[in-house]
């Protein structure tokens, strides 16, 4: 399909700018955008078409073994860039399914078009270089090469768009998490600020943001672990690029052919333009110290009162080894880095139930409990240091039973945790 056939379609769209980019991008004419294939040369060429519209001129980076980067110049009043960038490229075809990669990644490209549209005419201070990277899902080719031959003196900051479209984590099962620690699911994903303060203001200012370091230890370091080394935004912060990602996380369509412009939120895509040219005008306005780094841990926005309950699995030590299963409820404060509350259990063991309620108290994901034991009509105590990663716990118990003596515990706990409240 000709350049001029696509510009049609996309005017044929229905509804606003964005919308309109997103259903030109994931039009099944364009197969997908594999990195280095024609359908993704059609892409840029649209692309291109478009912040012509602006008065921008592209340039392409030829990316060897791949496709192009493709970007444009807004010049401010001085030779400082802010890069604002986003992957063109999708899965292409497999087969014969085509992977159509709207909100992945025509959502994020379609994002930095319609900043551009609004930063157009702006007075900046530093100067804003948009960005179409090719090859990101072949593992960011396009923006290691990008970094290592820059069009440009200086780059201060990034912004990178990667799955904007949809709501934040929009499948079922990672949306568990949000919902249990109670976090708006309107808000727009952000990682790479733990250590930039001074840009986490600035993006706090103009958006409402959900990043890794705002939720409990045990979630937030998952989070972060998931998403090492993803998306663009890597290849600037391995060459000391402070940058900041932005995304909605995995959905149920995450690459898959049912990726399609009916499952983008045009409303939800709109306004994170709007929020997100604001960060971007901030950005290149700010003073330096705003790109400052810093190692305190920055505080929690989501700490509270939570509520835990999970399956017990375990090997009991009294009198030779028994299986045993069972259930535990927790309730505890957790604050920034530690957390305190009580605890109780229940295991069924060699034709008796054994009991076990106390304090608890830990520091990241380390925690030790004192409990009261009661089993076979009489009682003891135990101790009980356990390590959590995610909902998964791992545990040991050591007590004393009156009457009975020493028994000992090694076993799993799969919890579910649920925020009640501050």
């Amino acid at each position: 399909m000709k350049l001029a056939a696509l510009l049609l379609a996309g005017c044929a769209a229905h509804g606003g700018a964005l919308q309109r980019h997103v259903e030109v991008l994931a039009d099944p004419a364009l197969e997908g955008r594999a990195a280095g294939s024609s359908g993704e040369r059609r892409a840029e060429d649209y692309v291109a078409a478009e912040l012509a519209k602006l008065g921008l001129t592209t340039e392409r980076q030829v990316v060897p073994y791949a496709g192009a980067n493709l970007y444009a110049r807004l010049r401010g009043a001085r030779d400082e860039w802010i890069v604002v960038g986003a992957h063109l490229d999708h899965l292409g075809r497999r087969g014969h399914r085509i992977f159509p990669g709207a909100d992945d990644n025509a959502s994020g490209v379609a994002v930095v078009l319609g900043i551009a549209e609004r930063l157009a005419n702006a007075h900046l201070d530093r100067s804003i270089l948009f960005v179409f990277f090719t090859a990101e899902e072949e593992g960011m080719v396009g923006s290691r090469y990008f970094v290592t031959h820059l069009p440009v003196a200086h780059v201060t900051a990034m912004i990178n768009l990667d799955m904007v479209g949809r709501p934040l984590l929009d499948q079922p099962a990672l949306r568990v998490g949000l919902a249990l620690a109670r976090a708006p699911r309107d808000a727009l994903g952000l990682l790479g600020v733990r250590h930039y303060p001074g840009l986490r203001a600035l993006a706090d200012r103009h958006e409402r943001v959900i990043a890794p370091e705002d939720m409990p230890d045990l979630v937030g370091d998952e989070v972060e672990r998931q998403s090492r080394g993803r998306s663009d935004s890597v290849a600037f912060e391995e060459v000391g690029v402070p940058a900041l990602f932005f995304g909605d996380g995995e959905s149920r369509d995450y690459h898959r052919p049912t990726d399609v412009p009916a499952v983008v939120d045009v409303a939800l895509l709109e306004r994170r333009a709007d929020h997100i040219a604001a960060i971007a005008s901030a950005l290149a306005n700010a003073p330096a110290e705003a790109f400052a780094r810093s190692d305190a841990p920055p505080a929690k926005r989501y700490p509270g009162l939570y509520g835990v309950a999970g399956v017990d699995l375990a090997l009991a030590f009294e009198h030779g080894a028994h299986a045993a299963i069972g259930g535990h409820a927790t309730l505890a404060y957790v604050a920034a880095r530690w957390f305190a509350g009580g605890s109780a259990d229940l295991l069924h063991l060699a034709g008796a139930e054994r009991f076990a309620i106390g304090p608890e108290i830990g520091v990241g994901p380390v925690g030790i409990e004192l409990d009261t034991v009661f089993t076979h009509g009489t009682r003891g105590v135990a101790v009980r240091p356990f390590v959590s990663i995610g909902t998964v716990s791992l545990a040991a118990r050591i007590g004393a039973v009156e009457g009975r003596g020493w028994f000992g515990e090694v076993g799993l706990s799969l919890a579910l945790p649920v925020r009640l409240g501050l």
